[in-house]
């Protein structure tokens, strides 16, 4: 008899257990469909699918290159210390900064250390710094010095980065006083449709993003083109909003700064649908690039 009664209790916590995991799964399915119809996408099945590809084979990853690994990135040859101390933000109770791409998140760690030391930003209530990696070469964590809070992410897709920060609880959408990204994008299967998705996450009280370049192709042409230097106009923003610096470094990608001043969307070519492979001499660890089609220049008559 007690036996009995034991064998039953031990059915019913069982079954409720399996239940209860089942409600989980479906609630998590039904948040995740949620937060994917709050995020506006145009990229297409093939492209999303690998994307989807290359962050599964690269997320146990525990490599990185020095690039991205530095506690000082020098875009556009400027010293980083100055652009942090520096740099007009808008003048509110909370800054937001991410480094896309982060590695071992040296970056964000001395981003950290500068401004909570900052005079500038003591008046400031909170600074926020993402270091989010598609890797694993940085541990979750988060620190906190002063009022400047640094949270280290790691197996971040970042070529769904706004989905992605949504899934983690942050919603950053017009919120982002300042993005960097070193030797990153070139790696993307669709470096394009992510920076419109980056671009999304910017302030437009002049929101930045300063990163090097990246590969692409247009139309049916199997040449790799690579931003800015292909390119100029890829993107459909004034010329008051998109800067360059070009330089000879090796295998760098010269270097592209672009300012959001409204809460007007990114403006990217149309999508083929296509991609092309490229060799391994583009470094490009996702192997692919993602086609679109060239733009049509009207010309007046």
């Amino acid at each position: 008899m007690f036996y009995a009664l034991l064998f039953r209790f031990f059915l019913s916590v069982l079954v409720a257990s399996f239940f209860c995991g089942d409600c989980i799964a479906k609630k998590k399915k039904k948040q995740h469909r949620k937060i994917q119809k709050k995020v506006e996408s145009d990229r297409p099945k093939r492209v999303q699918e690998a994307v989807d590809k290359a962050f599964e084979k690269n997320k146990k990853g525990k490599r990185w290159t020095g690039k991205n690994g530095s506690s000082r990135y020098k875009l556009f040859g400027l010293n980083d210390d100055s652009v942090l101390k520096k740099l007009a933000f808008p003048k509110k109770d909370e800054i937001y900064i991410i480094d896309v791409g982060c590695a071992t998140g040296k970056w964000g760690r001395h981003a950290m250390d500068v401004l909570s030391k900052s005079k500038q930003y003591q008046k400031t209530k909170k600074i926020h710094i993402f270091s989010v990696t598609g890797g694993q070469e940085c541990k979750e964590v988060i620190t906190c010095q002063g009022n400047v809070m640094h949270y280290q992410l790691n197996q971040f897709k970042i070529e769904n980065i706004d989905e992605e920060f949504l899934k983690r609880g942050f919603d950053l959408k017009n919120k982002v006083d300042l993005i960097v990204s070193r030797w990153t994008l070139r790696h993307l299967v669709d470096p394009v449709g992510t920076l419109k998705r980056m671009y999304r996450l910017l302030t437009s009280q002049q929101g930045i993003i300063m990163s090097n370049g990246f590969w692409f192709a247009l139309d049916s042409s199997k040449k790799i083109q690579c931003f800015p230097k292909d390119n100029k106009g890829l993107l459909g923003v004034d010329s008051n909003s998109l800067f360059f610096r070009f330089y000879d470094d090796g295998q760098d990608l010269d270097d592209f700064l672009l300012m959001r001043n409204n809460n007007q969307e990114l403006i990217i070519p149309e999508y083929t649908g296509d991609i092309h492979q490229v060799a391994k001499s583009y470094q490009c660890s996702s192997g692919f690039v993602t086609v679109f089609k060239k733009r049509k220049i009207v010309r007046p008559k």
